[in-house]
């Protein structure tokens, strides 16, 4: 009996030892409850006989130090023993185990596990032994804080008073509660945002014709009134880019040749004007048309004064304006997030 205590002192130990160089820091709490069969190698004292198949319940607790290594300690009823020496007497098997578990993980929900250690075993109440003791099983993990545990475990060569070499094999299911919530797992990720900036952006918008008329007098080459050449000078001197054609013309009244003299008179008059007014001469084309092109009859004196005319004409160009506009900008962001494990 003594040599068996020391050795069952080197398991306890060793489990205790196990326990202090794990990470302590993040060992999960269980309790469970287990209930099963207690199928009994029988071996009394030589005079006598036992039996004891049964009803096996038992309660646990432990520590997960980590996925592999855990510590439980058992606390089991292994049934009815009955001893037939001198009549029958009808006495209950109790054991207390501690024992490090280790674990192997199967699947994400799955593990099996060993357990290896000692008991403490009595009978009667008065009767006690201390026993090796080993399990083995699997567990399956509903959530993070609930597991279905099936096991096998036996109480090796159990001895007092009225046993002699008492195997006690121990077949239960069982349901284990572990206390806490799963550590947060974070995850790293890249998305793309979508942000809405102000700046700025060349645009670009075709600006109409424009064509603006002066009238002469009777052959003349002075202008009645320059004022309708405003609209063109404001356009002329705000686009660099925009040009004009200068054309003159006259009535039908005297020679072509004069009146192409003429005409072209008017219309360096007109250029004259523009220039005098800051527009580059090399941004005109000045001609002179004669009596060309009529815009009224020249058989009526209304008609003749029309036609003693010279055209500003500035054809349609493109320009650009710098706007203000709202963009859209897509940028990518690394976030984290937390994921929450059931």
């Amino acid at each position: 009996m003594n040599i068996k205590k020391t050795k069952l002192a080197s398991v306890i130990s060793s489990a205790l030892f196990l326990a202090a160089v794990s990470n302590v820091a993040t060992a999960d709490v269980y309790v469970g409850a287990k209930y099963g069969w207690n199928d009994t190698n029988k071996d009394c004292m030589s005079d006598s006989r036992c039996e004891s198949d049964g009803q096996v319940g038992g309660i646990f607790t432990g520590y997960e130090f980590n996925e592999y290594l855990g510590l439980e300690l058992n606390a089991d009823y292994l049934g009815q023993m009955d001893s037939y020496q001198n009549g029958k007497l009808a006495d209950d098997l109790y054991a207390i185990s501690l024992a490090p578990k280790f674990s192997l993980p199967v699947t994400e929900s799955m593990n099996v596990f060993t357990k290896l250690g000692g008991a403490y075993v009595n009978f009667d109440g008065n009767q006690e032994d201390y026993v090796f003791t080993g399990a083995v099983g699997a567990e399956y993990a509903v959530n993070y804080n609930w597991k279905i545990r099936g096991e096998y475990q036996r109480f090796e060569d159990i001895e007092t008073r009225m046993l002699s070499s008492v195997d006690a094999n121990a077949f239960t299911l069982g349901v284990q509660y572990k206390f806490g919530s799963p550590a947060p797992v974070y995850v790293t990720k890249t998305i793309q945002v979508t942000d809405v900036v102000e700046g700025t952006e060349l645009v670009t918008y075709t600006h109409p014709v424009v064509l603006k008329t002066v009238q002469f007098g009777f052959d003349s080459a002075m202008m009645n009134d320059s004022s309708n050449l405003r609209e063109a000078v404001k356009v002329l001197k705000a686009y660099p880019q925009a040009k004009a054609n200068v054309i003159g013309f006259t009535d039908n009244t005297g020679p072509q040749t004069v009146n192409r003299l003429l005409s072209e008179k008017r219309a360096k008059a007109v250029a004259e004007y523009l220039e005098q007014d800051g527009v580059s001469s090399s941004r005109l084309k000045v001609e002179g048309k004669g009596d060309a092109d009529p815009v009224a009859d020249n058989d009526t004196v209304k008609g003749r004064e029309m036609n003693r005319r010279a055209v500003v004409e500035v054809p349609s160009f493109d320009y650009q304006v710098e706007e203000t506009v709202m963009k859209e900008v897509v940028r990518d962001v690394t976030v984290t997030e937390e994921v929450i494990a059931e």
